[in-house]
């Protein structure tokens, strides 16, 4: 009995022969048991990869199959392999059937995370927008204004994010190209999660807002801990129970997550208004419904200065959400990079991302709210009172300074051990492609961004109404220069030409930036931009320390076994070492800078403590006089 079938792969008729790795019944194709990959795990193998799970010995009856990227034609393979002998010429035809498979596979997988990147992109998008502004307006210096309309204005986010969400789910859906829903099902069910997730999200701003004006750290800290925690342990779960929802066990981790973080803001702050400690008469908040939206009848429900800053820099935001995300924008709507390198470059961008989020990013926003609340809007240095000018100074000159030495000492050591993380991270198909150009462009961009952060978040902190719409202007010119620059570098750079753009974006906002700064201290002694000019001890340090790892690398790294990584690595840690010295010894404004804010931080947590005990104890001792007087009184 011929056991020969023919399956139609793209319009072609194939013969599939039971001696080429599958069992054939008449109209039925059955992958047997030991046929790697599907030995170890299910895979979906009909045309779409979507609607079948199939599992070793499974049979699928009466249904086009596409197992190849290509069609093969197993009797001509067989013909042109003539000159090997059958054993040999049927192994050949099994190796390009599994790299065939595994391409496939790969290319859908990667497509899978870019649109699970495209739906983080909707929600920072919403997120942004819906916030930005507010947050501006609420944290700034302004004369009149109450905290109850600092509430009112915060709650105005929610209503806000609820219509952009509205918007972009409508672009994401309709506007911009969909990707198949055999690929990749359940799509509009992440876009409407990811956008409803952005609006969850800012059911607590006002309690975000107060987080920050009092600084609460160890609060915003723990919220999102809590928040990310969990969205990433529920989809972890979901993805192996229920691998069929695809992208939906994304989306219940985000929504979930951010409902967390919600509820963490919610219950420290019922906490902390309840519990009738002293130590927080003070607080502005003395109950829960505080943190809700309530007219006054003394004052207007908004504050108009508050409200015409928010306006002006809502505007603002339109525009500096892409110069921020503009790369993603680009890649999302244009498909400037194929899947392949959009991948290294999601890998190294996740990577060289952490140090800007974790470390730069809290330092810029306890700057902006110190700056904020520190100067007025509008007010040049000799218009601002002396010691609040001086002491922002001071702030600002330091801040300048540690930002200029961690970005040097990450792009020294990022560009000499770029190779070794990436290889270290995911192996040779990251490390021996582009990866390792794309994260030393990256270690560049982190310089330039930490310096960009503090310069922008003084520069916010002193902009009135006026200067701020002038700004917007100046930024629809920086808008043009960005896309520009991500439409046409990438084409000569590849995956590194988004972050040379990226750079080009931030130079123009950091000239104007200096400009800004120049003119506020213009005819004064102070002179806060000349921390950016580093010291040659530091300089010759970075220097001989980037030798010396050059040397080891082309000595030690990275193809002779792990000891030699190792002793590559050591010699990295001994040269840091040498680095920090060199600034302790000779970069006295940044150590004294860096040490003093340590023991000041650490002696008000010690304070802290001290007062909440001495209250503590100050309440047992009057409980207890309450016992015996009401024993005496029994």
């Amino acid at each position: 009995m011929d056991k020969t079938v023919t399956v139609r792969i793209d319009d072609v008729d194939v013969k599939v022969e039971p001696d080429s790795g599958a069992d054939v019944n008449k109209n039925q194709l059955r992958i047997p048991d030991n046929r790697p990959p599907f030995n170890s795990k299910k895979l979906a193998i009909d045309k779409g990869f979507k609607h079948y799970q199939v599992t070793p010995g499974r049979q699928i009856a009466n249904k086009e199959v596409n197992l190849f990227r290509k069609p093969i034609n197993k009797t001509q393979q067989i013909t042109k392999l003539k000159k090997k002998n059958t054993k040999t010429a049927k192994q050949e035809i099994n190796r390009r059937y599994h790299s065939n498979l595994y391409e496939e596979i790969d290319k859908r997988d990667r497509q899978c995370k870019e649109k699970i990147k495209g739906l983080y992109l909707l929600y920072t998008t919403v997120l942004f927008l819906g916030t930005e502004a507010f947050d501006n307006a609420s944290l700034s210096k302004i004369e009149g204004k109450t905290w109850r309309q600092v509430i009112n204005l915060m709650w105005l986010t929610v209503p806000l994010t609820w219509l952009l969400s509205c918007i972009c789910i409508g672009v994401w859906l309709y506007v911009w190209k969909c990707p198949d829903p055999e690929i990749i099902p359940n799509y509009y069910v992440g876009v409407i999660s990811y956008a409803m997730a952005a609006v969850i999200a800012t059911l607590a701003r006002p309690h975000f807002t107060v987080a920050v004006s009092n600084f609460f750290t160890g609060l915003r800290v723990g919220a999102v801990a809590v928040g990310e925690s969990f969205k990433v342990l529920i989809a972890v779960i979901l993805l192996w129970s229920r691998p069929e929802w695809g992208i939906t066990c994304f989306a219940v981790g985000q929504i979930i997550g951010e409902i967390l973080y919600v509820i963490t803001y919610y219950t420290f702050f019922w906490i902390y208004v309840n519990t009738g400690d002293e130590v927080d008469k003070n607080f502005a908040f003395q109950s829960t419904r505080d943190f809700f939206p309530k007219w006054s009848e003394t004052k207007p429900f908004l504050n108009e200065r508050m409200a015409m800053l928010t306006q002006s820099v809502f505007r603002q935001s339109l525009l500096k959400i892409f110069l921020t995300e503009g790369e993603k924008y680009v890649m999302t709507i244009f498909g400037v990079l194929s899947l392949a390198d959009q991948g290294v470059y999601g890998i190294v961008n996740n990577l060289g991302s952490m140090i800007p989020r974790f470390v730069f990013q809290p330092v810029e926003e306890s700057g902006r709210v110190f700056f904020s609340q520190l100067l007025l809007r509008g007010k040049k240095f000799v218009e601002q009172p002396k010691d609040e000018a001086v002491l922002a100074y001071q702030v600002l000159k330091h801040l300048l300074r540690v930002m200029l030495v961690i970005g040097s000492i990450i792009l020294v050591f990022g560009n000499n051990y770029a190779f070794l993380l990436l290889d270290l991270y995911g192996g040779e198909h990251i490390s021996e492609g582009s990866g390792p150009y794309i994260l030393k462009w990256f270690c560049v961009y982190v310089l330039i961004l930490a310096i960009n952060g503090i310069m922008e978040c003084f520069h916010f902190a002193l902009m009135n109404v006026a200067e701020t719409d002038s700004y917007n202007k100046k930024m629809l010119l920086f808008s043009v220069v960005s896309l520009v620059s991500t439409l046409l570098i990438p084409q000569y750079f590849g995956g590194a030409g988004f972050i040379i753009a990226n750079i080009v974006s931030m130079m123009t906002r950091i000239f104007y930036s200096i400009l800004f700064i120049r003119e506020f201290y213009h005819g004064t002694e102070y002179r806060p931009l000349k921390s950016l000019i580093p010291s040659i001890p530091f300089c010759i340090s970075l220097i001989i320390s980037s030798l010396i790892m050059k040397l080891s690398e082309s000595f030690f790294c990275c193809d002779q076994g792990l000891i030699f990584r190792l002793v590559h690595v050591g010699i990295g840690g001994l040269s840091l070492l040498g680095v920090i010295g060199v600034i302790y010894f000779t970069e006295t404004d940044v150590s004294d800078f860096v040490i003093k804010h340590y023991r000041k931080t650490k002696a008000e947590k010690r304070e802290a403590e001290e007062r909440k005990k001495a209250e503590e104890a100050k309440k047992r001792e009057e409980n207890g006089k309450k016992s015996e007087e009401d024993k005496k009184l029994e």
